[in-house]
């Protein structure tokens, strides 16, 4: 084996050849390759690790409850209760948990990753005007963050194709001081 390749880490040591002659034209390992992996050491590895991607994107909102009256809605909302709306630059943070592929170095297929949350999330919210523009803040339910945090954590969950590590958190950033996260069970 060649040296190339060797880590050592707290516990653990991952070793591969990346030689020339032990990886095929299309990128596939062959078998004898295959048989040089060292897997992770489950005593010094942790065996799950966490991943979060970060995506941007901005939508308007008035906070505003229609079981609420005109009076009330300005006293809990305050500025927020504007009739013309307000709008945030939101950070959403998408967040799995699953093991690191020993043959591939990662957790997850970050395209793969990124192409569900831009299909499932930012494509439908982002430029949007959340009370008028997203389904489920048609209704009665007020477009708080928290309740934007649930939405955008059902709509992955629901989304969610096999294949994936599953979801751990979202957590969403409506300010630099507001911050929503919300634990998939």
């Amino acid at each position: 084996m060649s040296s190339a390749g060797q880590s050592g880490g707290a516990g653990f040591s991952l070793q591969r050849d990346f030689s020339p002659a032990s990886s095929t034209s299309a990128g596939k390992l062959t078998p004898d390759a295959q048989s040089q992996l060292q897997p992770f050491d489950p005593a010094g590895s942790p065996g799950t690790v966490r991943l979060t991607r970060r995506y941007r994107f901005a939508a308007s909102h008035r906070l505003h409850s229609p079981h609420l009256s005109e009076e009330e809605n300005c006293a809990l909302y305050g500025k927020c209760n504007n009739p013309y709306g307000h709008g945030h630059n939101y950070i959403v943070e998408v967040t799995i948990r699953g093991p690191v592929d020993p043959i591939f170095g990662r957790a997850v297929d970050l395209e793969r990753l990124d192409s569900l949350v831009q299909a499932t999330i930012v494509k439908h919210f982002d430029h949007r005007n959340l009370n008028q523009d997203v389904a489920e803040f048609m209704g009665a339910l007020v477009p708080t963050t928290e309740n934007l945090a649930a939405i955008v954590q059902s709509r992955l969950s629901a989304a969610w194709p096999a294949g994936l590590p599953p979801l751990d958190r979202v957590r969403i950033f409506e300010t630099r001081n507001n911050i929503f996260e919300i634990k998939h069970s």
